[in-house]
């Protein structure tokens, strides 16, 4: 919608920022990039290649139980 331009994506931590009153930037090639928070911007600084801009999305593998049939 409208709101999606006003928003971006901490790239660190996943929190959804408010562009127009976002505290933390950094600005890098691909544009500029918000924070939630100074600890969010000082661990993408500090290895901005590990974070894909506002794309940081990781999930746990979660082990199959061993009671569980898939599991045999």
């Amino acid at each position: 919608g409208a709101d999606a331009a006003a928003e971006a994506r901490d790239p660190v931590c996943g929190m959804t920022v408010a562009v127009t009153t976002a505290r933390y930037r950094s600005d890098t090639p691909g544009g500029p990039v918000y924070f939630c928070a100074a600890g969010c911007k000082a661990r993408f600084d500090a290895a901005p290649e590990q974070f894909q801009a506002g794309t940081r999305v990781t999930f746990a593998r979660v082990p199959t139980p061993p009671t569980d049939p898939r599991a045999r």
